[in-house]
């Protein structure tokens, strides 16, 4: 499964965008598997949107236009449903140095 946060213009260095997103998955696993760790992918997207295209009132890209720049994987352990939550403040890299509050509640 996957969920897409809102789409953004990044227009100067040091810039916040505060998205307030929220999404909600049903996580299943095998009862068998004796891991006590879930595993989530975060990936950084980006589509070419420059300062002409805005003056110019041309439409954010769509979502085919975009392309993963970068991957973050989480590791959630001790993860056993309806017992915790944790907060992950997690950066992707050195090139596109960006931070992102995760709360997941599980």
């Amino acid at each position: 499964r996957a969920f897409y946060s809102k789409t953004f213009r990044v227009q100067y260095v040091d810039q916040e965008v505060d998205l307030q997103d929220a999404c909600l998955f049903r996580f299943e696993r095998n009862a068998k598997v004796r891991s006590d760790s879930c595993y989530l992918a975060l990936e950084l997207l980006f589509a070419e949107y420059n300062s002409t295209d805005y003056a110019m009132r041309k439409e954010y890209p769509s979502q085919e236009d975009f392309e993963m720049v970068s991957l973050k994987w989480l590791t959630i352990n001790k993860f056993k449903a309806g017992h915790g939550s944790g907060f992950y403040p997690s950066t992707f890299d050195d090139s596109h140095f960006c931070l992102l509050d995760v709360m997941i509640h599980f």
